[in-house]
């Protein structure tokens, strides 16, 4: 044995035995021993050990909690954002190893790159661990890497592509009578659904999911379900009920120290209170959104905390710190490649445009949202950029257009079910002062036309209903 082989040997036993993280210790400082004595471990080439270090269990959240996660190291570094020093454990040990500890690498650099905003290569990664896990005929890992491409595709706006893979994934699940799995599963189907516009298919999913969680006291399972419920909710307008179901999911993955998950909720929560007209509030929520996203690298986060952001600066009347923020979100959408989050930003810059007077400006937006929100097949989304270019076109008077907008927008947010037909109601009645009686029935009758001939008689029934029956 050489000096530096027995140097490396003593210094694993030194880091595991003798090292003691101070009580005021960061998450990753707690973890050091571990990390300085896996580095050794593959400065040895003793490969198997270090495999051994990398999938070891641990509790080093709230160890006073009853019910806080045990789970292997290197994933409880991704729980606290630590994701550089994640990845370069796989990439030491990757091809290093045995097939089995393959899929664990492959699988752990797929959701590094996803959570630093490289879906190009998360799909590359998660794709080398597909094959691997299909060579193995190994179910487990199969299931687990179709969940986790489509979480990656629904993020792009791909949501066929997502669906197919959660659907060959969920008999897997089932096949291995993987519960957890399953309602992952059966949640991500609920996010795809709301994310189309189809709401209370959506919930539909996520009480099977928080049925499962329950049922096995996944508290992992439990605080998604509860979020995604949130946002449903949300989206519905039943703003009551989403708040609670945020700060139940708030409550969970705070004590499970679920970083990312709490950095999302935030946001939630700061949405409830926008919605409520409490904007200090909301801002409040949204700054701490912000920085946990920046601490812990969670550029998605850091992406939504800045267009909450910019929304309430506009809300609250400065919209040249708006149009800041909107533009840097902008940047990271389009650097994430959110197609979601690109299309919610340009509308929302088409709105602040609005209230500048700029409504050039507002109308290119709200178009350039629109053609996103339809490509990827977000219903709702294009309801509402609809409905804010109606907005943009009575503002600057041309009111022929806004009428247009605004009853396709009207019959959009009807088929989902969704509390915004009030709003749009109270901008054509404001279109109807700006226009004698006989202008206005003309271009509304008009524009029915054209909506019976592109869509049905029973779209024009049901706009009919909104505009002339009490």
């Amino acid at each position: 044995m050489t000096r530096a082989e027995r140097a490396n040997y003593r210094a694993v036993k030194n880091w595991l035995v003798k090292y003691q993280a101070l009580v005021a210790a960061t998450n990753l400082e707690k973890l050091k021993g571990l990390l300085e004595s896996y580095y050794h471990l593959c400065e040895l080439a003793e490969w198997e050990a270090a495999t051994q270090l990398l999938l070891l269990r641990v509790n080093i959240v709230n160890r006073k909690l009853q019910g806080a996660l045990v789970e292997p190291f290197h994933l409880q570094l991704g729980r606290w954002g630590y994701y550089t020093v994640q990845r370069q454990l796989y990439e030491r040990l990757l091809g290093q190893s045995t097939p089995e500890t393959e899929v664990v690498c492959l699988n752990g650099l797929g959701l590094v790159c996803q959570s630093m905003g490289d879906p190009a290569g998360a799909v590359e990664w998660h794709s080398q661990h597909l094959d691997l896990a299909r060579d193995l005929a190994n179910l487990e890992a199969e299931q687990n890497v179709l969940c986790n491409l489509g979480n990656v595709y629904g993020s792009v706006g791909q949501y066929a592509a997502a669906t197919t893979c959660y659907e060959q994934a969920l008999p897997l699940a089932r096949q291995i009578r993987d519960s957890s799995g399953e309602g992952k599963l059966l949640g991500n189907l609920g996010v795809l659904r709301r994310s189309q516009g189809d709401f209370q298919g959506g919930i539909a999913y996520h009480q099977q999911h928080l049925q499962i969680a329950l049922a096995i006291e996944d508290q992992d399972g439990q605080a998604n379900a509860l979020e995604n419920l949130g946002v449903a909710h949300y989206y519905l307008g039943v703003y009551d009920i989403a708040k609670d179901l945020f700060e139940s999911s708030l409550r969970i993955n705070a004590q499970i120290g679920a970083q990312r998950a709490m950095a999302a909720t935030l946001g939630s929560l700061g949405n409830v209170c926008t919605a409520e007209g409490k904007f200090q509030e909301a801002l409040a929520y949204y700054q701490r959104q912000l920085e946990r996203s920046r601490e812990i690298g969670y550029l998605e986060g850091e992406e939504k905390a800045l267009g909450n952001i910019g929304t309430v600066h506009k809300e609250l009347g400065d919209y040249e710190a708006s149009l800041r923020f909107l533009r840097q979100k902008l940047s990271l959408a389009r650097r994430l490649q959110s197609k979601e989050g690109e299309a919610y930003v340009l509308s929302n810059m088409g709105n602040t445009y609005t209230c500048m007077g700029e409504y050039e400006a507002a109308i290119r937006c709200q178009r350039e949202s629109m053609a996103i929100v339809e490509e990827v097949g977000d219903r709702w989304g294009w309801a509402a950029a609809m409905c804010n270019l109606g907005d943009a076109y009575r503002l600057s008077k041309q009111f022929d257009a806004a009428i247009s907008s605004l009853l396709n927008s009207l019959l959009a947010f009807d088929e989902l079910g969704a509390p915004q037909t009030e709003t749009v109601m109270a901008l054509l009645t404001q279109v109807s002062f700006n226009l004698s009686a006989e202008q206005y029935i003309e271009s509304i009758e008009k524009h029915l036309e054209v909506i019976r001939k592109t869509e049905d008689k029973d779209a024009v029934i049901k706009l009919r209903k909104y505009l002339f029956e009490e």
